[in-house]
């Protein structure tokens, strides 16, 4: 199966939110041809247990394992390596912002004629 899409979320001491985490992504874990790659970036408390606890769940859900932070942008960057998606985002774990944008990014990306192969969408989090 061709994965189309990867959504990348580094996690650092988010045990308390794993569950919450993907939860809100369960409409992402339900599109075809799409991946969320959880990197537990170094994390000292039970993160990686929580995200290992959901893997048997979801076929979809792979884990990147860094036993050190180094700090956000590597996580992502560890999570880049094991991507498979034509199409690849990432967020935070935090739930300050909602996974679920990722795919109102590649709605507007289905909805223009871009005519250019690469390009980048950012968004933005309100209210903080």
């Amino acid at each position: 199966m061709i994965i189309k899409y990867s959504l990348i979320i580094p996690c650092y001491n988010e045990e308390n939110n794993i569950d919450s985490l993907i939860k809100k992504s369960i409409n992402l874990l339900e599109e075809e041809f799409f991946e969320l790659i959880l990197v537990n970036n170094g994390s000292k408390d039970k993160t990686l247990i929580k995200i290992n606890s959901h893997l048997k769940n979801y076929t979809n859900i792979k884990c990147v394992d860094i036993k050190n932070n180094i700090g956000f942008g590597f996580g992502v960057f560890q999570g880049l390596k094991k991507a498979k998606g034509q199409i690849v985002g990432y967020t935070h774990a935090d739930l300050q912002t909602d996974p679920n944008d990722f795919m109102k990014a590649i709605d507007i990306i289905k909805s223009k004629s871009l005519q250019e192969k690469n390009f980048f969408i950012k968004g933005l989090r309100h209210g903080r």
